[in-house]
């Protein structure tokens, strides 16, 4: 039997590549924190980059990408944290990105939440949730 990890990554490219954006972003996180993301992800570059061999769970692979994401978005944008195991809990609402304080957003993020079971609808009900709620706050055509 196999026994070595496998990864998968998706690169995705469109006709805006490159260019300013001008619609602002609604980014809305549904972040498993499940017992499963305690998981550790082993990684040995040494095999292809004769570097030292990585080990990291799911989740602060997870957070760390959320917090990448995060650094990457305009004031005018929307962010949303909804964490979910077998309940989901809203950790940030729906917010402009320039009204929440990046010091904050990490401590959140980086936050011990509690974990169980997968009930990934929960995750995204309560996502959705946030995501509707802002857009009858604003009158806002693009979000």
């Amino acid at each position: 039997m196999d026994n070595r990890n496998y990864f998968l990554s998706l690169f995705v490219k469109s006709s805006t590549d490159g260019k300013e954006r001008t619609q602002p972003l609604n980014v809305a996180i549904a972040l498993d924190v499940s017992g499963s993301m305690d998981g550790v992800l082993k990684y040995n570059p040494d095999e292809i980059y004769n570097e030292p061999k990585h080990e990291q769970s799911r989740i602060q692979l997870a957070k760390t990408a959320i917090l990448m994401l995060f650094d990457k978005l305009k004031g005018d944008d929307v962010f949303s944290l909804v964490t979910f195991h077998t309940s989901a809990k809203t950790i940030i609402e729906s917010s402009f990105v320039k009204d929440l304080d990046r010091a904050a957003v990490e401590t959140l993020v980086n936050s011990k939440f509690e974990s169980g079971g997968t009930t990934v609808a929960t995750g995204f009900n309560e996502t959705k949730k946030n995501i509707t709620n802002f857009r009858k706050g604003h009158s806002l055509e693009n979000y």
